[in-house]
């Protein structure tokens, strides 16, 4: 496991309680991944702004029959560029939380990077510290984990945790299924033994 105290106070973090600790699970970006990826803007009125990607369910169904717990691992700088605040983007994710449970998907819990890109901080992707932070608050193992991510970014925060990522493009439905499968295929594996 690696530390990350750093980023312990700085992120924003939720767990849900009733989840407990678990070996691996499926690390999940947020924009472009869970939800439409806004051209140039963020999320921020979750009623105006957040919309479902529509294979997004259908591609969660395996994991949810498995119990392999999803984390949302996400860039949020709206909150460091001062465009919402940092309790108006946990109300965001709550909402965030129920849609998707409503539709069956449970989401173990989130971390996300509020700083703005200029702030250098150790959890902003492609740094690894916000799956690193994952690690440290679920007690998995990132090399028996998955991260589905939509960018370069997220590419390269997986391969520095040394988490095997895979990339989905919403707009092509073949490659967003096949990284879900993917990843299933990874997560839903007898987990190994040792430490390695």
């Amino acid at each position: 496991m690696h530390p990350s105290p750093e980023l312990a106070n700085d992120v924003l973090a939720w767990v849900d309680p009733g989840v407990g600790r678990f070996e691996r699970a499926l690390l999940l970006d947020r924009d472009g991944v869970i939800n439409v990826k806004i051209d140039d803007g963020y999320v921020l009125d979750f009623d105006r702004d957040f919309r479902l990607i529509d294979a997004f369910e259908r591609a969660m169904a395996p994991f949810c029959d498995a119990r392999i717990p999803a984390v949302i691992v996400s860039n949020q700088s709206c909150v460091g560029r001062g465009l919402i605040g940092r309790e108006a983007m946990r109300e965001v994710m709550t909402r965030v939380i129920a849609a998707l449970r409503s539709r069956g998907i449970r989401i173990a819990g989130y971390v996300i990077c509020p700083h703005a890109p200029d702030a250098r901080c150790a959890c902003r992707k492609p740094e690894p510290g916000l799956l690193f932070e994952a690690e440290r608050r679920f007690g998995i193992r990132l090399g028996e984990s998955a991260f589905i991510g939509d960018s370069a970014t997220d590419a390269t925060a997986g391969e520095r945790a040394g988490c095997p990522t895979f990339l989905v493009d919403a707009a092509d439905e073949a490659r967003y299924f096949l990284a879900f499968e993917q990843a299933y295929r990874l997560t839903a594996a007898p987990l190994r033994v040792g430490n390695e």
